[in-house]
């Protein structure tokens, strides 16, 4: 008769997870957008804003973040045109979206 194993699966979003905070606002937003994060580990982390066609617009930071520090970027908007962005943070284990928009 065939053996069987016992298997744990362990949840892995409670494990890669390395966000503790993104937010962007006002939202909706007319001529600066403030765009906070913080992680809880040491790591490289990028912050782009993207238009909905998947065009970047800026990227706000690219490189090492500290752990348990929060940043917050502004975004001059004078150059945007009104619409739905998407800011995206991303790190090595973990990404997120938050669709902001700019209004005239």
């Amino acid at each position: 008769m065939g053996k069987t194993a016992t298997v744990n699966l362990t949840d892995l979003s409670e494990t890669t997870a390395t966000i503790s905070h993104f937010n962007a606002q006002p939202n909706p937003f007319t001529n600066e957008l403030s765009i906070s994060f913080e992680v809880l580990v040491d790591q490289d982390v990028n912050l782009r804003l993207y238009d909905t066609h998947g065009i970047l617009v800026h990227t706000l930071f690219d490189g090492k973040a500290q752990a348990n520090k929060r940043y917050e970027l502004k975004v001059n908007t004078s150059q945007m045109n009104e619409g739905v962005y998407i800011s995206r943070l991303g790190t090595l284990n973990q990404v997120k979206h938050q669709k902001v928009v700019l209004i005239r």
